[in-house]
């Protein structure tokens, strides 16, 4: 007996080709998606609201004297009041 359904070989072949265009055309979006969420959870440890040529000169990893490097997140606060009013939005759903 054989692994495979007669018959299925162009449906694999057209679920494949649909699969990869989808990637494909939402490949840049999902590089700023992971862009974006890396500035969003930014602090001080991982400088990631920082360019990053910006934050190797102005820390001093190609010589010179090293510059403070400040990360304030005002994104995560703005989440927190978004969260806050919307949990208040949808208080008549517990029960």
């Amino acid at each position: 007996m054989s692994d495979t359904i007669p018959g299925t070989d162009s449906v694999i072949s057209e679920v494949k080709e649909r699969y990869e265009a989808a990637q494909s055309f939402e490949a840049d979006w999902r590089r700023r998606a992971l862009d974006d969420l890396r500035f969003f959870h930014a602090d001080a440890y991982n400088h990631d609201q920082w360019d990053s040529a910006v934050y190797q000169a102005r820390s001093g990893t190609f010589g010179g004297s090293p510059r403070p490097c400040l990360t304030i997140n005002k994104v995560e606060g703005s989440k927190n009041c978004l969260l806050m009013r919307l949990s208040d939005d949808f208080s008549f759903l517990a029960l």
